[in-house]
């Protein structure tokens, strides 16, 4: 949420109505303020060593860091143009293609996965709009459509070679339309087995829309569950690659440009998701499954299933939980959960349903 505003021109700050900035980067968090009665900025942070990396690297004017406060524990002040300025340092200094791996690599995979919650969040800006997919397509001139991005039990990708070339695509995932009162979850199962003879299930969405020569297209996250069997004529062969092999092909297949800037950028997006704490390709997520034998499924598998991949609610003891896949154990549908602390765990969904309040974000 922006609420401060750089005035390049003067190179100071301009305030805006609330008088905030929050500012997300590889080295910390941190909220901007503009106090009442105060001349200069104050700069507040839940971690003293973020506020100790933004004055060694970019603001060294910054006064000294003081503990208080509830919401931020640890602030410090500094002049408008001295935090202009170091915004400018932080924008010459940004040499990466991939902000969360390099916060993993500065800050730790804790603290990535953080962002990654925050991103995930973040995602709901689309519905606070009340703009659909069909409206962002319309509005972008292009038909909507739905896919899946599958791996097997060894982490390999699948990839389908298209006939003929349809679309600007050589290799790439299957995708399509939706039919007549189709759910855009049932749209991608279903042309993932239409045209990579793949039976899979959904482990987890990849927020937002990705947008090709003619589409814009949504994606899922998938786990294959049996053989591969016939495909139809839209698909001339499929193969399964391991993800930097996938990467390869589709860098130096004979897409289009448009179609292999998409397809890559879904790919990088997938496996983000995929190997996420709360999604199954994670390893904590692979124990909970293995200790209490459950079976992922599909939410058109049980009208119990009435929360969303990722919607995040308020349990009886008032910590949140996220609802991360959905499963059988001995028969009854569950729910795969993220607790507040980052833990797996399972919970029938018709006690969830009873107990679990949506979180208003």
């Amino acid at each position: 949420m922006l609420e401060y505003s750089v005035d390049l021109e003067s190179g100071g700050l301009t305030p805006g109505e609330e008088d905030a900035v929050w500012m997300m980067t590889t080295f910390g968090f941190f909220s901007v303020v503009q106090k009442p009665g105060e001349k200069d900025l104050t700069i507040r942070s839940r971690a003293r060593s973020d506020l100790e990396a933004l004055k060694e690297e970019h603001l060294p004017s910054m006064g000294e860091i003081i503990k208080g406060g509830t919401d931020y524990q640890f602030r410090a002040h500094a002049t408008h143009d001295a935090v202009a300025e170091a915004l400018g340092k932080i924008a010459q200094d940004i040499d990466y293609s991939n902000f969360k791996d390099t916060v993993e690599e500065r800050q730790g995979a804790d603290r990535a996965h953080v962002y990654f919650e925050v991103w995930s969040t973040l995602h709901s800006i689309k519905k606070a709009t009340k703009k659909t997919d069909s409206e962002l397509a319309k509005q972008k001139g292009k038909k909507l459509s739905y896919g899946g991005v599958v791996f097997d039990g060894q982490g390999r990708v699948l990839l389908r070679k298209v006939a003929g070339g349809f679309g600007g695509s050589d290799w790439t995932y299957a995708k399509g339309r939706l039919h007549k009162g189709e759910k855009p979850e049932e749209t991608a199962l279903r042309e993932v087995q239409e045209e990579n003879g793949t039976p899979a299930k959904i482990i987890a969405e990849i927020p937002g829309l990705f947008e090709g020569t003619d589409s814009m297209t949504g994606y899922f996250v998938m786990e294959v569950t049996g053989e591969l069997g016939p495909h139809d004529k839209e698909t001339e062969k499929v193969e399964w690659l391991t993800p930097e092999d996938a990467k390869t092909r589709l860098r130096e297949c004979g897409s289009t440009s448009v179609v292999k800037e998409r397809d890559l950028e879904v790919l990088e997006a997938a496996l983000k998701v995929r190997d996420a704490p709360g999604t199954s390709g994670n390893e904590q997520y692979q124990k909970l499954l293995k200790k209490h034998k459950i079976t992922l499924a599909n939410r058109s598998e049980s009208s119990e299933f009435v929360f969303d991949i990722g919607s995040t609610h308020t349990s009886k003891d008032g910590e949140y939980r996220t609802i991360r896949g959905y499963g059988f154990e001995k028969k009854k549908a569950i729910y795969i959960i993220e607790r507040e602390n980052g833990k797996l765990d399972h919970k029938t969904a018709k006690k969830a349903n009873e107990q679990y309040t949506p979180r208003k974000v």
